[in-house]
């Protein structure tokens, strides 16, 4: 995966994380899962940014991190709307998937 395509898919992080923003300013929950929304969120749209390509594979490891901290807080708050679940486990997904791709692409 070239260092263009690599920042199309971390673009494609940070839209993800704005679909789970989105989904909590209309069904909002108190605590971690907020916080962790914002995080994952600030940290997609910050390293979207980068050329190298070896820092951009070390931003996508963090990111998905970030989404699996992101999926265990949703878990933890219980009772969560249907349309943040679904936001979150769709960005945790993407977010899993490209990290298994860049690892892939690491061995290969």
């Amino acid at each position: 995966m070239n260092t263009q395509a690599l920042k199309q898919e971390v673009d494609a992080l940070e839209q993800a994380a704005d679909e789970v923003i989105a989904a909590l300013k209309k069904a909002p929950v108190e605590g971690q899962l907020q916080q962790q929304a914002q995080q994952f969120h600030q940290l997609a749209r910050t390293k979207r940014e980068l050329d190298d390509p070896s820092a951009l594979k070390q931003a996508v490891m963090d990111i998905e991190k970030s989404a699996d901290q992101l999926k265990a807080a949703c878990e933890q708050a219980g009772s969560v709307d249907a349309s943040v679940r679904q936001a979150v486990m769709g960005a945790h997904d993407k977010a899993s998937s490209l990290k298994h791709r860049v690892q892939q692409q690491q061995q290969g």
